[in-house]
């Protein structure tokens, strides 16, 4: 007997039980998910409303009390709030609720900006006097997502003749007081506010204040479909009376018919009048923005956003009115910053064009826009860019700096980077290199990325080139010092005496001498680049340690035997390295991915053959023993465990020549990283510096009798002397040599005749001139002698 489906129930031509249950689910997801994307468009567009809602308050408020004060006769500014207000003055004040408060005068007492936004509190008001007929002010609006801070200043106009500004009543008169207490004059007749409140007309969404167009014409916009027959305006005077039509307004009582605009006339108490054109508009569309972003607006196309530049926002204004495209008013601007990437819980810091963002290093900015028209029409909200990071200040005068800065520019849209603008930072385009910034509050990080796919690329050359030429004083000699991190699975090479040529759309192909920083093959060694590729790619170049030759070796292992520095070789008794057992997995050794700074010091030799000295520094600042490449004398290299104690042995490392003048002819600077090709991985760089290469310091020169001359030296020297490079003014050098006198080492010049008594006995001012090559430096060789325009020779 067939079992019956004891789950499954089908009505004819319907659907299942089952398939029910799915479309339900399905329909309760969608509908969360729509809920949840409708309640963030709506969190979203409240909290920009809300922004625009406590900037307008407040600049609302400062236009009223500005015009309320600019033509009174009386300013007294007050400690606090009189218990009793005198009934022929007028108030500014801020109530225990954050209510701004304006006292009108005989018991009249009104909220400055009504209910124009509701939810906004006052949070600060202060006055204070800076010349005599001078008033500056300051007021600050909150909500629960924003805050704003403004500061104005009113000339009084109407002040009595040798009158001033009262604030003998402050303690504290740099501090200023809360409260403004005024009056006028007889003759005063002015509209100081024109609003339609919601107080007297419910209909109304909200407060609809009146903007001033000219002197004496005001403007108020409703929302299109607004009955504007019987509205009540709430106006505020300085006359006795107003009338329109004939008519006197009765306040919170008289309605007029605004579909033509009126004509208000305000009434002095000397019986002198003037008249105010009212018009009432409908906003028919509203302004909007595009473009909107930040554009760093400094000297020497600096476009970093550091916090001691100047960022300025960017827009692009779409008018309301296709027929007056040009109709932009006073657009409000507003800064914002978080501290976090995501720009969660905002705050505002700068309501301007431009800003300068001190103090906010480390922290995430961005620039906003609320359009507003001619006619006073704002957007519907604030219209926000990109957000940036502010970064903290760097010269970019420097090599570092120039590079961080270029790298920077390079990521910029086309309409931020101006047209004459030149990367001094080349990229390896085969390889898609990009360079990642980061910072912390002292200091940048640079991290890159590349196509790991590239056929070539693992054997490839350089990512990123730039010049030395102009940071480097000699090119033939100069130290550049490279602060990088290994991580886990990387490693990094510095290219150095670089050249660059193209090949159709691959470009800034490489050739010249790498340094490399090699976790995997557990040492430090030089590999020669050419056409953008390690070649061969096993051999190592510049040292051998107990060998006599490798060229020709094709075994890896050879090259990596005795063609590199281990760890191991040049620790010492403060420069320490945990492990001596080298099969260990050398990525996970925690030395390979602490920070070093790698001293490269470099010197081109007169022959053009390239000498490199190159020492790690830790973070504190302990140095490695030296690794010395190319053309050098021979030496030995005391070994110490990692406990920082001496071996008692010795590890011989030789000479092997840099002096392909193909990989060593141009003057590029060049990094190149590999990693596991995830974020954590890459290795990081954080400063580049470029500094005063070998040089040789002539410490005495004097004579000895009248035909010898003894010099001595800052440094160690070769024993060979060229004599034909040494020069000692109005003489002939016969001969010169190297010579140990008395444990010292010691140039001797023999002159070919005799010096005079009167030069022995006094000396010859500015007469010596060792030339390049005359005195070689004891490991560098042909290096730069200073004094190149005489040293002083002393008397015997």
């Amino acid at each position: 007997m067939k079992e019956k489906n004891r789950y499954r129930y089908k009505i004819e031509n319907g659907f299942t039980l089952v398939e029910l249950l799915v479309v339900l689910a399905i329909v309760v997801v969608v509908l969360s998910i729509g809920y949840r994307l409708l309640f963030f468009g709506q969190d979203t567009f409240s909290k920009g409303e809300d922004r625009y809602s406590v900037q307008e308050s407040a600049q609302l408020a400062s236009d009223l009390i500005t015009r309320e004060l600019r033509f009174a006769n009386k300013v007294i500014i007050l400690p606090d709030i009189p218990s009793r207000f005198d009934t022929d003055k007028r108030y500014f004040y801020l109530d225990d609720s954050g209510v701004l408060k304006h006292y009108l005068g005989h018991g009249n007492t009104v909220d400055a900006v009504g209910s124009l936004n509701i939810g906004i509190q006052f949070t600060d008001l202060n006055f204070k006097k800076t010349k005599d007929d001078v008033l500056a002010f300051s007021l600050a609006t909150a909500s629960d997502f924003s805050d704003f801070s403004t500061d104005s200043a009113v000339q009084i106009l109407n002040l009595l003749k040798g009158d001033k500004i009262d604030d003998v009543r402050l303690i504290d008169k740099d501090a200023g007081g809360p409260v403004i207490c005024y009056y006028y004059s007889d003759n005063e007749k002015r509209i100081t506010r024109f609003a339609f409140r919601i107080d007297e007309n419910p209909g109304l969404p909200k407060t609809v204040e009146g903007y001033f167009t000219g002197e004496f014409d005001i403007v108020c916009y409703v929302q299109s479909g607004t009955d504007v027959k019987k509205l009540i305006p709430h106006i505020e005077h300085t006359g006795e009376k107003i009338i329109s039509n004939g008519i006197e307004q009765i306040p919170r009582v008289t309605s007029y018919n605004f579909t033509n605009p009126l004509v208000f006339t305000v009434v002095a108490k000397d019986g002198s009048t003037v008249d105010y054109n009212v018009e009432v508009k409908e906003i028919i569309g509203q302004p909007s923005a595009t473009n909107v972003g930040i554009k760093t607006n400094s000297k020497d196309n600096n476009f970093i956003p550091s916090e001691d530049a100047l960022l300025e926002g960017m827009y692009t204004y779409v008018s309301n009115n296709h027929s007056n495209p040009d109709n932009e008013g006073d657009s409000l601007y507003q800064w914002q910053y978080s501290e976090s990437e995501d720009f969660s819980n905002p705050k505002v810091f700068a309501t301007s064009i431009d800003v300068v963002p001190q103090g906010l290093v480390g922290k995430y900015v961005r620039f906003g826009v609320m359009p507003v028209t001619k006619d006073k029409i704002p957007a519907n909200q604030y219209i926000y860019g990109n957000i940036i990071k502010i970064y903290p200040p760097i010269d970019t005068s420097t090599f570092w700096g120039s590079m961080i800065n270029d790298i920077y520019a390079m990521s910029l849209p086309d309409y931020l980077v101006p047209d004459d603008f030149v990367s001094s930072v080349l990229y390896r385009t085969r390889y898609s290199v990009g360079g990642i910034l980061d910072s912390d509050l002292t200091e940048y990080s640079l991290t890159m990325t590349y196509d790991h796919d590239v056929y070539g690329v693992e054997q490839g050359g350089s990512l990123l080139f730039k010049d030395v030429a102009g940071y480097a004083d000699n090119l033939d000699s100069y130290k550049i010092t490279i602060d990088a991190e290994a991580r886990p699975d990387s490693g990094f090479g510095v290219l150095l005496y670089g050249t660059l040529r193209n090949n159709g759309s691959d470009r800034n192909i490489d050739s010249g001498y790498m340094f490399q920083f090699n976790p995997g093959w557990n040492g430090f060694y030089i590999r020669k680049v050419e056409n953008g590729q390690v070649n061969p790619w096993f051999i190592t170049h510049g040292v051998l340690k107990n060998h006599h030759s490798i060229d020709g070796q094709n075994d890896q292992n050879i090259h990596q035997r005795h063609g590199i520095y281990t760890p191991q070789e040049i620790r010492n008794s403060n420069f320490r390295w945990q492990y001596d057992n080298t099969e260990l997995d050398k990525q996970k050794i925690i030395q390979w991915r602490r920070r070093y700074n790698i001293e490269i010091t470099t010197q081109r030799q007169l022959d053009n053959s390239i000498t490199l000295r190159v020492v790690l520094i830790d973070e504190s600042g302990n140095r490695s023993n030296e690794m010395w490449f190319g053309n050098f004398p021979e030496f030995n290299m005391e070994l110490y465990n990692s406990f920082g104690i001496s071996n008692n042995s010795y590890q011989l490392f030789k000479p092997r020549p840099l002096s392909d003048s193909a990989a060593s002819a141009g003057t590029m600077f060049g990094l190149r990283t590999w990693d596991a090709e995830y974020k954590n991985s890459r290795p990081i760089f954080r400063n580049i510096t470029i500094e005063q290469g070998f040089s040789l310091d002539i410490e005495s020169a004097r004579f000895v009798d009248n035909r010898t001359i003894y010099v001595k030296f800052s440094e160690p020297v070769m024993d060979t002397v060229d004599k034909y490079r040494i020069r000692v003014k109005d003489h002939t050098v016969s001969d010169a040599y190297i010579s140990n006198i008395y444990g010292e080492q010691v140039l001797v010049i023999n002159l070919q005749g005799n010096v005079s008594n009167n030069i022995l006995n006094n000396g010859l001012e500015k007469s010596l001139i060792i030339e390049r090559g005359g005195v070689r430096h004891y490991m560098a060789g042909d290096v730069e002698i200073k004094d190149q325009d005489g040293f002083d020779i002393s008397a015997r």
